[in-house]
This record gives structure tokens, C-alpha cells and sequence, in this order.
């Protein structure tokens, strides 16, 4: 598992871009990552589609690992709050709904493998960004034999609109603390557990709103890009 997605729940709803988009008279540009690797060694590929007359707009990633899949697709409401979702700490929760399938694979015997498929849907519903705004998390497990289900519901805002607090109830209860390093283009979380155990996560973002690194503790997830592709809205 790598730190990036899995280390804490929160860090999957609180993975929105970070940055600036490109702005010109006549429209405002995201350049977009749509193929990198990490020194975890996954390797990320992610397309657009949608949007077309003022739909709803999706980005979908695939990161594949030697052993391990991840397909996550995102839903946005329109080109407009895709490319706004590259601001820094845009966390105004601009995206609806996010999915992510997990395929793992294991070594059964010498001369198989085995396979488990999770699915992480994350609903973002409420106001933006009201007190009201709340994110649910449904993890279904081997093949959706079980449901493991938690709510964060955010409380406190900062001048720019952006979460700063959140309670989290269901599994994985506890209290999320959120800061934004605007100079530095990083997001740190905070997750305080009911049982008083504390998780740290700071992700940097580069200047077009693409993940940088990941960081938790001693360890740091890096990405390097290798190709973007640019979409834009109009002014």
C-alpha cells in the first residue's frame, strides 16, 4: 500500500489538486498530469472526458503497481469546476462523487494468483462551502461482502473558503485539522483517532496544481510527470 492513498481515508477526500491555473482574458487553463510515476514505483496515466455544453466533466486515473490497481474516477459538475479544483487547498469540495477500485493481486500458489477488489465511493453533499458540507465514505471489501462506512462533516472554514476542521464519526472516528502553506503550494492534515492516535500528512503541490510529494512521517511518496494535457474554461 502506498502512503499516498491509503495511510488515512482522509487523505483520499482531501486529495484535490493544489496551485494555480493559467488565466487569460478569455479563459482560465488547468495543465493537467495525465502521465507520471512515483518512487513507490506506481505508474499513473489519467484522461478527461464530458463537459461539452456545460455538462458534467470526469477525470479518470489508473495507477498500476506489480501487484496492486487503482482506478479512481472523478466527477465534476463542469469544465468550469474542474479547472477551478487547481487552486490551492480548493477543498470547497468542487467534485460530487469520487470512486475508487483497488484490485490487489497475491501469490496463492506457485502457480496462481489470487485477487480481492475493493471499492472506496466518496459523496460529497452539502452547501459550498457552508458548515453543512459533509463527505460520505462507503469502503466496500472482498468483492463487496462488507461495507465499512464514516462521515466527515467540516466545521470551520478560512478566509479563502477552504476547510480548516472536520469531525469524523463512523469508522475511523475522529478530528481533522487542515492548513495551507500558500507560499510553499502544501496542504497539511492532521487526523487526532478516538483512540488519541495522531496521523500527519503534508501534500506539496507544483505551480500547475499537479501532487508533487507526499509526506508522512519519514516517508515521501515523489511523483515525476511525463506528460500533461491542458483544459480550459471560459472566462
Amino acid at each position: 500500500m502506498t502512503i499516498r492513498r491509503f495511510a488515512l481515508s482522509a487523505s483520499l477526500l482531501l486529495a484535490a489538486c493544489g496551485g494555480t491555473a493559467r488565466s487569460t482574458a478569455n479563459e482560465t487553463c488547468r495543465t493537467f498530469a495525465n502521465s507520471s510515476s512515483d518512487s513507490n514505483g506506481g505508474r499513473t496515466s489519467c484522461t478527461v472526458s464530458g463537459g461539452s455544453a456545460g455538462g458534467a466533466m470526469t477525470s479518470d486515473c489508473v495507477t498500476k503497481f506489480d501487484t496492486q490497481t487503482l482506478e479512481t474516477s472523478t466527477q465534476y459538475a463542469s469544465v468550469d469546476d474542474f479547472v477551478a479544483d487547481a487552486q490551492l487547498g480548493s477543498q470547497k469540495f468542487i467534485q460530487q462523487i469520487q470512486t475508487t477500485t483497488i484490485e490487489s493481486f497475491a501469490v496463492a500458489n506457485a502457480t496462481g494468483f489470487t485477487k480481492s477488489t475493493n471499492t472506496v465511493t466518496a459523496t460529497y453533499s452539502g452547501a459550498q462551502p457552508q458548515s453543512e458540507q459533509s463527505v460520505r465514505v462507503n469502503l466496500l471489501t472482498s468483492g463487496g461482502t462488507s461495507t465499512s462506512t464514516s462521515t466527515t462533516t467540516f466545521t470551520l472554514w478560512d478566509a479563502s473558503g477552504r476547510p480548516t476542521k472536520a469531525a469524523i464519526t463512523g469508522d475511523g472516528a475522529g478530528d481533522l485539522l487542515i492548513s495551507y502553506d500558500d507560499t510553499g503550494r502544501v496542504i497539511t492534515t492532521v487526523l487526532t483517532a478516538s483512540s488519541n492516535s495522531v496521523t500527519v500528512i503534508s501534500t506539496a503541490y507544483d505551480t500547475s496544481g499537479n501532487e508533487a510529494s507526499v509526506t508522512q512521517g519519514a516517508n515521501v511518496l515523489k511523483e515525476s510527470i511525463s506528460g500533461t494535457t491542458q483544459v480550459c474554461a471560459a472566462n
